[in-house]
């Protein structure tokens, strides 16, 4: 059981990330685990149930912190595991998207995912998500994710990680009381290696690439009086509202353990964040990430501990 409350006037960011201020409620999680009279394929089992209640100090039920919905996860003899999780999340109010120009109403809708991961013991493992998950108007968004592990020796790793997302009816604020709704494909890769020189120096390399495609679909705007969002008139003479989206981040880092906290670190970092190019397609957008950069630094530190 877990219980919040967060006044309006909170603010601790500067000490780590929080989800929301203006916000009470309380989760509750239950579930039984068994390793007894199951059938041979199984090792173990659990299941339960969860569920959400969360409103902001005006008594409006908040968007994705009002859910129900039970989950299964199992480990198999072979000691992968296999999980189910569905919830379905409750009608509410968002007063956040719209930043700070009026709450509007959110249609209930349900979340399935479905998880399986082999034995991450094994040199060579992989797991494998799919699912949907549901827009603030209620609409199903589809997600599929693959990811590999390598790792053939103690002191060497290799991880890649693909994310393929298909929303549908997106909801992005535009200004003023204006969003757009947008039909879009959301690709997101990582790849990371860790290799161990010795047990106190360590060689890691990593990269992420977030890619976005998104294709106007209909307008709306918030009413004066609160509810629903209903429908605007695009202007005639208006540019497209179409949009993409490439951000990419890849690091190298050395660090090298002294002694107890005693390190070096030396760290290379290089980025970019491409502005609106709707007419180039992923392989352009994922090109353009790697030769137009706005970080491009390298950083060396050291800490060193004086005395026993």
């Amino acid at each position: 059981l877990e219980i919040d409350y967060l006044d309006d006037g909170l603010d601790i960011s500067d000490m780590g990330f929080i989800r929301r201020n203006d916000q009470r409620g309380m989760k509750y999680r239950h579930f039984r685990s068994t390793s007894k009279g199951l059938p041979d394929w199984l090792l173990n089992r659990r299941f339960g149930i969860s569920g959400s209640y969360q409103e902001n100090s005006d008594g409006l039920m908040i968007p994705r912190g009002n859910y129900v919905g039970p989950f299964l996860m199992m480990q198999l003899k072979d000691r992968s595991e296999l999980s189910i999780m569905t919830t379905y999340r409750i009608p509410g109010w968002d007063d956040r998207e719209s930043r700070g120009n009026g709450a509007y109403r959110t249609k209930g809708a349900t979340m399935l995912m479905v998880t399986y991961g082999s034995d991450s013991s094994k040199k060579l493992s992989y797991s494998v998500q799919v699912g949907s998950q549901p827009e603030d108007m209620g609409y199903q968004s589809y997600m599929a994710d693959f990811g590999i592990t390598y790792r053939p020796v103690d002191r060497f790793g290799l991880e890649f990680d693909y994310r393929y997302f298909d929303r549908s009816n997106w909801l992005v604020y535009r200004g003023d009381s204006d969003f757009t709704a947008y039909n879009a494909v959301q690709l997101a890769p990582t790849l990371s290696m860790d290799y161990f020189l010795t047990a106190n120096q360590q060689f890691r390399l990593s990269m992420q690439w977030i890619g976005v495609d998104a294709d106007e679909n209909h307008f709306l705007q918030l009413p004066s009086s609160g509810g629903k969002l209903i429908p605007r008139e695009k202007l005639a003479d208006s540019d497209s509202e179409n949009f993409t989206l490439s951000r990419l981040t890849w690091q190298f880092r050395y660090r090298w353990e002294i002694a107890p906290m005693s390190d070096l670190f030396v760290v290379y970092t290089r980025g970019s964040n491409l502005p609106n190019q709707v007419n180039e397609n992923f392989e352009d957008l994922l090109f353009n990430a790697f030769t137009d950069t706005v970080i491009d630094t390298a950083i060396v530190k050291l800490r060193y501990r004086f005395g026993s």
